[in-house]
């Protein structure tokens, strides 16, 4: 890079860089534990992970069949229950307006995009995004994706389904032992199925999966 700015985070991680067209996410709203968020899928990324921090907790949102205006979504395990969860709502920073006074940073992208403005902050901290997985690329079938369970998970292309019919989206385990299907141990899982006449099938993610570290990051 010639010039421009570069801003990793604690992993190692690019959070900024303005000699790519790579845009930057901005925190628009956090919350420590609740079971619904606010949120405009059409432009929002929202993650979310189970305040519950033992056992075996399993979490997805529930869009109600829509996910194309502002609207409040349920946080549901994979039986349709409603759940206390901490989540973070982003968006990417060129959807937003540049902020016009105070004090602070803006960095443009080679498009001239807003990949970052610090005065867009507002006190709800940051996201660093940590692990990509493309769509369709795992199978659904209890897929390990990373023993870090202080980590948020993209729940955008998650559905909880009802009564356990059917359910895409994510496990966090807390015990201890592989014991099949959790062989990796305690971690973040991805489990993705239908049931039909008694007999279930795996579904595969039909969405990119993300997982980030909220705070400081």
């Amino acid at each position: 890079m010639a010039y421009g700015i570069q801003i990793f985070n604690a992993n190692g991680n690019t959070q900024v860089d303005s000699s790519t067209t790579n845009l930057g996410i901005t925190v628009l709203d956090a919350g420590a534990s609740s079971q619904t968020c606010t949120a405009d899928l059409t432009y929002d990324l929202v993650f979310a992970k189970p305040v519950a921090t033992s056992g075996t907790q399993t979490i997805a949102m529930d869009t109600n069949g829509s996910n194309t205006s502002s609207s409040t979504w349920t946080f549901r395990n994979h039986t349709g229950t409603a759940i206390n969860a901490s989540y973070i709502v982003a968006r990417a920073s060129s959807g937003q307006t540049a902020s016009s006074s105070g004090y602070g940073l803006q960095v443009y992208n080679t498009d001239g995009d807003l990949a970052f403005d610090s005065g867009l902050y507002n006190g709800d901290a940051g996201l660093g995004i940590t692990h990509f997985i493309p769509g369709w690329s795992i199978n659904g079938n209890y897929n390990f994706i990373d023993g870090d369970l202080s980590q948020y998970s993209l729940m955008n292309p998650t559905n909880p389904g009802s009564s356990s019919t059917w359910f895409y989206g994510y496990i966090y385990r807390h015990t201890t032992g592989t014991a099949s299907p959790y062989t990796s141990g305690p971690g973040i899982y991805y489990l993705g199925f239908f049931t039909i006449m008694g007999q279930s099938y795996f579904l595969p993610n039909f969405g990119c999966i993300f997982l980030g570290e909220g705070g400081s990051v």
